[in-house]
């Protein structure tokens, strides 16, 4: 049985691979079209477009994992249809339960790989991607870091915790320094908004630091700063959390907690990693009744429509799903994993209906 196990996992496991590099090519093509768009933005220009879509290539590869596995699963699994190997195989007594068997036991292994590769190349490579396109973008004036968003204006730094899909900023924090590079003043912003080409800065707490070494501190209602970022930059600055790795995410989580933000969009990341694994099993576990059952001739090119056409709808539904989530404030656990569950019943449905 080890060498089915091997035979049917190389099939699987090289066909997944050839549709994850054609899936990759085809969405870092678009990705590269949406980022000769912003080329001219401080010193972004082509050369560093291409270089921010190298270096996110592992992170497209791992968002599409799961799909690949499911058309790499159909590919492989009907190329063994077609040359009568699976009826074999069957004829040979080896049931669909052990077929199925040597197929999971393949996506297992690919699933270790992609989450080691997730978890160690893709996301500091995501974060490096993410700093230098920062850093060219505001022409060496910003930079990304776990620590938020950090720009210089004049002779002050800011630091942008959170930056809000709506434009609202939370906990900023404004260093002033003098031409000697001394410390004169610190300012603290619990949110800030952005209005008539300014920024809005509410419940301040703002300390100077005198020529004494005496500290003056002062709280204000609200006050007008002029602009040093637009709400478009910060929102193309921040890290996403999807970018993370699990590490890094746990970390996030447990810094928001502690200033009483909301960790929402942090945990749902976290969870959506988890669920990968899952997902990636269901994928190629929908692979085999496409194939078995239906005969020793198999309409790959048919059932590889099929494949992608399942595959990327799920991946649009799972986003819009987490969509609604974030907006109704569901259960993080619950709206990363129950797309694959609900998708896990449907084939278990579907096989016992085929099968019996």
């Amino acid at each position: 049985m080890k060498i089915l196990d091997r035979y049917i996992g190389a099939a699987v496991v090289l066909n997944t691979g050839y549709a994850l590099l054609t899936l990759v090519a085809v969405f870092s093509a678009i990705s590269l079209t949406e980022e000769l768009r912003d080329i001219g933005t401080g010193e972004y220009g082509a050369g560093a477009a291409m270089r921010y879509v190298l270096l996110m290539l592992p992170t497209q590869a791992y968002e599409m994992f799961p799909a690949a596995a499911l058309l790499g699963s159909v590919t492989g699994l009907s190329q063994l249809a077609n040359h009568h190997e699976l009826v074999g195989m069957q004829a040979a007594g080896i049931s669909r339960a052990r077929l199925t068997l040597a197929v999971l036991l393949a996506a297992a292994a690919l699933v270790a790989c992609a989450a080691a590769v997730g978890e160690l190349v893709a996301a500091p490579l995501a974060q490096q991607a993410q700093s230098r396109r920062a850093l060219a973008m505001s022409s060496g004036e910003a930079m990304t870091g776990s620590g938020g968003v950090w720009a210089r204006s004049g002779s002050r730094f800011v630091n942008v915790r959170d930056a809000l899909a709506n434009g609202t900023l939370r906990d900023v924090y404004v260093y002033d320094f003098d031409s000697e590079g001394r410390l004169r003043s610190f300012t603290f912003a619990k949110t800030a908004f952005f209005r008539d080409d300014r920024w809005v800065l509410e419940d301040l707490v703002e300390s100077a630091l005198g020529s004494d070494g005496e500290v003056t501190t002062m709280r204000t209602g609200s006050h007008e700063w002029e602009a040093f970022l637009t709400p478009k930059q910060l929102r193309v600055l921040s890290y996403l959390p999807e970018n993370l790795s699990l590490l890094d995410l746990n970390r996030s989580i447990e810094s928001l907690r502690s200033r009483r933000q909301s960790p929402l969009r942090h945990q749902l990341a976290f969870w959506r990693r988890l669920s990968m694994p899952l997902l990636t099993g269901v994928m190629v576990y929908l692979a085999v009744p496409f194939i078995l059952g239906i005969g020793p001739r198999v309409k790959t090119g048919q059932w590889v429509v099929v494949a992608v056409l399942v595959g990327l709808g799920f991946r649009m539904f799972s986003e819009v799903f987490s969509s609604m989530g974030l907006v109704y404030g569901l259960n993080p656990a619950l709206t990363a994993f129950l797309p694959g569950t609900v998708l896990l019943g449907a084939a278990l449905a579907w096989n016992w209906r085929r099968h019996g």
